[in-house]
């Protein structure tokens, strides 16, 4: 047996373990919502408008104005609705025109079900509408996110928990 072979083995292993290169910033395929919801968020924390908020849980309501509204924690549901994903990237068909994107699942499990983006001539944003769902054994959810720039947001949860049956909980922010 030779030992020579072995060395060089041993360096063309090591020369394959290096770190990948850097990258030059996340490929997305999808329109970002994270990206957008983010911004949203600095704007409407410069403005620092009052909030007129109505939160809605089966028959009873509850309204208030909030003058210092947590827009991170308020829009979150929409940030997690991103589907810039690298498993996503062909899970969603694209359907697009002068004034709307639209994406929709492809696959049953995920999530984020459809995503519907509309605009005005300009291309600026009008209104971001967004479909989840969720089944398991234990339960089932569904969730219709809406986000007019400017104007107001909702989240609406149809919930039906196996051993607690239907819930219906709905938040709605106008500006």
């Amino acid at each position: 047996m030779n030992p020579r072979p072995y060395p060089i083995l041993l360096a063309i292993v090591l020369m394959g373990c290096r770190p990948d290169a850097p990258r030059t910033g996340p490929s997305t395929r999808y329109f970002s919502l994270e990206n957008y919801f983010r911004e949203q968020i600095a704007v409407l924390e410069a403005r620092g408008q009052a909030v007129e908020k109505t939160v809605k849980k089966d028959d009873r309501q509850e309204k208030r104005t909030i003058a210092d509204m947590d827009w991170t924690t308020e829009l979150e549901a929409f940030i997690a609705s991103d589907i810039n994903k690298p498993a996503w990237r062909d899970s969603y068909s694209v359907d697009s025109g002068a004034h709307f994107l639209n994406y929709r699942a492809l696959e049953d499990g995920l999530r984020v079900r459809s995503i519907h983006i509309g605009r005005d001539q300009h291309r600026n944003i009008r209104s971001i509408v967004i479909e989840r769902a969720e089944n398991n054994y234990l339960y089932s959810s569904r969730e219709t996110l809406r986000y007019y720039p400017d104007s107001l947001y909702s989240i609406k949860r149809h919930q039906h928990v196996r051993v607690l049956g239907p819930t219906r909980f709905q938040v709605c922010g106008k500006l």
